[in-house]
């Protein structure tokens, strides 16, 4: 996989995972089209997508990367970003939902060392719901399982 599509395929997780903001894909595509002599179409088109829906951004996304499976690439992602995390953690929920979606999209058939990614959002559910555990406990397990990947 070249640098451009595995950028792609990270960066898709990013979004999914409310890591990455779509104004930072859009500055992406237009530094590769300034950088590539012959930028692929749907770089130019993220290019063009600062107001477009994420669900079609992912999709030229998904064009770019070449369909590969985000499971695919989910250690590097999560490696990459691991500092956002560090950094925002009242992001945690969403993060745990998009790793579900990734976790259902991969039909639920995932290496075991990513089976975690199964959990964090039912362990969310329950801590906002004062069910089971804390949003704090839940968190550093989320970023615990993060910080395993941070150097891939």
């Amino acid at each position: 996989m070249d640098t451009l599509s595995r950028d792609a395929a990270e960066l898709s997780i990013g979004l999914r995972l409310g890591l990455v903001p779509q104004a930072e894909i859009v500055a992406w595509a237009d530094d590769a089209i300034a950088r590539l002599k012959d930028p692929p179409l749907p770089v130019i088109d993220l290019a063009l997508m600062s107001k477009a829906h994420s669900q079609d951004v992912l999709g030229k996304l998904s064009e770019l990367s070449g369909g590969v499976p985000p499971i695919d690439v989910l250690p590097q992602a999560l490696g990459r970003y691991t500092d956002r995390l560090r950094k925002c953690p009242e992001a945690g929920p969403v993060v745990a939902k998009g790793l579900w979606d990734i976790y259902v999209q991969s039909d639920y058939n995932v290496p075991s060392e990513l089976r975690t990614i199964a959990y964090f959002d039912d362990d969310y559910w329950l801590a906002l719901n004062e069910t089971y555990g804390t949003e704090r406990d839940v968190y550093a397990r989320l970023l615990s399982f993060f910080e395993r990947f941070e150097h891939v």
